[in-house]
This record gives structure tokens, C-alpha cells and sequence, in this order.
């Protein structure tokens, strides 16, 4: 890779680890409060028990599953570890920023596929070029919920 492809990965891989850190955190407080609204709502005795059982053990199942917290937390630790190479690239070779970026690439938290094109479209604006396409409505409303 050139040091325009590196610049360009560096600041792509930091822009989606701070999407997805956003979208998990975001999740993950969603989730909290609609356990709290499930479990006050018993008190509430506003429809079936059974019913509000079963959606807070399905609620509290998927978050045991999925652990958005971790990822959240994952992610944001990955992205101070890019935005740290970012700053100390100017200092750095084209051989040891690939290095370092391939160090710390190892340990990246999964790809969510719906945050990439923001994090594509993001990467280019960030270096002052123009996105080589326009983003969907559907990439919008992802981009509103990870916090573009």
C-alpha cells in the first residue's frame, strides 16, 4: 500500500470504530430502558404478565447474547488506538505506519456491513475529496442512529 491508501485506511478504520461504538453504546442504552419500561410496567398491570415476561426474558437474552456494552466499549478502545496513529503519522515512515496499522488492526471489532459506506463516505470527506456516490435513505437512518 502507498501512504495515501494507508492515510485513507487509517482514517476509514477510525471513523467506523467510532460508528460502531456508537451504534452498540446506543443499542445498548435502548435496551436498558425498555427492560426498565417492561419491568415497571408489572407494576403498571398493564397487560399480560406472561406476556411482559416473556419480551423481558427475550430482551435480557439478546443483550446476554449480543453484548452491546463489550462491543461498545471494544470499539471505542480500537478507535483511540487509530486516532492515536493518526496523530503520530506525519511522524512516522510509510514502513512503520504500516506496521503499527496492521498492529492494531489485528484486534478490530467486527464490521458491521450497515455502518461501512457511512464510514467509506466519511473517510473521503475527511481528506477533502468528493464521495465517489451519494448514500441511500437507508444509510442515513443508520448514520442518525451510530451518530454521523
Amino acid at each position: 500500500m502507498n501512504r495515501s491508501d494507508l492515510e485513507y485506511a487509517l482514517i476509514y478504520s477510525s471513523v467506523l470504530e467510532r460508528l460502531t461504538a456508537a451504534f452498540w453504546g446506543r443499542l445498548d442504552k435502548a435496551t436498558v430502558f425498555f427492560q426498565l419500561c417492561l419491568g415497571a410496567s408489572v407494576f403498571a398491570e398493564i397487560a399480560n404478565m406472561k406476556i411482559i415476561g416473556a419480551f423481558l426474558t427475550a430482551v435480557s437474552m439478546w443483550s446476554l447474547v449480543f453484548s452491546p456494552t463489550a462491543r461498545s466499549l471494544t470499539a471505542e478502545q480500537q478507535r483511540q488506538q487509530y486516532e492515536g496513529l493518526c496523530v503520530r503519522a506525519e511522524n512516522l515512515s510509510d514502513e512503520d505506519l504500516a506496521k503499527a496499522f496492521e498492529k492494531i488492526q489485528e484486534r478490530d471489532s467486527p464490521e458491521l456491513a450497515v455502518l461501512s459506506r457511512l464510514a467509506e463516505h466519511a473517510a473521503h470527506i475527511r481528506l477533502g475529496a468528493t464521495p465517489p456516490y451519494p448514500l441511500k435513505w437507508f444509510d442515513r437512518v443508520f448514520g442518525l442512529l451510530a451518530g454521523a
